[in-house]
């Protein structure tokens, strides 16, 4: 059998909601897909990877472009001349691994391993796996134009994602939408829920799964809280997640949400859960799980997980969200930035016919889209073609 040899690009060491998609993705690939993992140091990412048969290289990247991101718009630009010459030395390096190692195809995992990966020049047919969105991101934006001359395809998490994509750079790049792959057997309306949350009554749980930055949106998700107290009182909120990224480890947004639970006066009805790892159990736990994005999101995998745990969900009516969630069918969405809406959205998912009609329908909803073993042999695909552009 001849095995195709992919190299996948990642910008961090650790697991968070990409790192899950990834790893769901090489756990079900077919066994003609051989990949080796480029990571910037060793962690619980290599580790995981590592289990699942994949070879792990480590590829030292400096602190400088571990933080060189684009929400301080102030010096971003400044930021990203200053790392050109680390950002030589990594491109370079990544470059002479390639060609060493016989590489098919190199996917690159986020906005930095596309860049750094059309700047080590043509080792290897190079494929995109893109989640990102590129709004609010003109650094980012222009240097993936920059070296989109490299890319030999993308796959897109979504169509709003891809359709960033549509302008004449990159007519010639083949393109491919392909949502994040759950593992349907673990997300499943059977799954028991996490021991320390059992519950104690029949009050309505709702809740916000991801990264704690203001671009999720939980202070929407507790604005809206405070006023679906006042119609169901016994109702409990729960904030899942906390920031691992390096390049908001100075955000005070974490310490603001629990000022603004104070401020709300809803203590009592809000827990703050932090990062976990049994998803699928917590999940399980609760009743609603709701996506109240304040900035673009390629799509949400809380959502999707959510969605195959036969959850209802409340999203939010833009971006990926809005685009797998049909309202009254499979979820209830809300317009962007609306708290009264959500609000409306929570306290008439509190019925439970209506939670278990909206459940069912997004359950069967993720067993034609996100199914693991299914979207995972669609990006083979996507890697078998690009291999064959060498």
């Amino acid at each position: 059998m001849v095995r195709t040899h992919v190299a996948v690009f990642n910008p961090v060491a650790f697991i968070g909601g990409a790192e899950i998609s990834l790893l769901e993705t090489l756990r079900f690939l077919p066994d003609d897909i051989h990949v080796s993992l480029v990571l910037p140091g060793a962690g619980p990412l290599a580790d995981a990877a590592r289990s699942l048969g994949a070879k792990i290289h480590e590829l030292p990247v400096p602190s400088r472009l571990h933080t060189l991101g684009e929400r301080d718009k102030r010096s971003v630009f400044a930021k990203a001349l200053s790392a050109g010459p680390a950002i030589a030395r990594v491109a370079w390096y990544l470059r002479q691994w390639v060609r060493s190692n016989r590489v098919d195809v190199l996917m690159t995992n986020g906005i930095k391993p596309h860049v750094l990966g059309g700047l080590s020049g043509p080792a290897a047919p190079m494929l995109w796996y893109l989640r990102e969105s590129l709004e609010n991101r003109p650094v980012g934006t222009a240097a993936l134009a920059a070296t989109s001359w490299r890319c030999s395809g993308v796959i897109a998490i979504s169509r709003y994602v891809a359709g960033q994509l549509d302008r004449p750079l990159f007519a010639r790049v083949p393109k491919w939408v392909i949502y994040n792959p759950v593992d349907l057997s673990r997300f499943h309306p059977s799954t028991p829920p996490a021991s320390d949350l059992q519950r104690a009554s029949q009050n309505v749980r709702y809740a916000v799964v991801g990264a704690l930055t203001p671009i999720k949106g939980q202070d929407l998700f507790l604005r809206a809280a405070k006023e679906v107290l006042k119609e169901n009182p016994d109702s409990h909120f729960y904030v899942i997640g906390d920031n691992p990224y390096a390049t908001e480890q100075e955000s005070s947004y974490p310490g603001e949400l629990r000022a603004l639970v104070r401020d709300l006066g809803i203590e009592r009805s809000v827990f703050f859960l932090g990062h976990r790892q049994d998803a699928a159990a917590v999940i399980a736990a609760m009743d609603v799980i709701v996506q109240p994005n304040r900035g673009p999101e390629g799509l949400g995998r809380s959502v999707l997980e959510a969605m195959a745990t036969a959850k209802a969900v409340v999203v939010v009516n833009r971006w990926g969200p809005g685009e797998v969630v049909r309202d009254d069918a499979t979820g209830l969405v809300f317009p962007h930035l609306d708290v009264v809406r959500l609000a409306e959205a929570m306290a008439r998912v509190a019925d439970a016919g209506l939670r278990e009609r909206l459940g069912l329908r997004a359950r069967q909803w993720a067993e034609l889209h996100v199914d693991a073993a299914r979207n995972a042999e669609a990006v083979a695909v996507a890697m078998r073609t690009v291999a064959s552009r060498a």
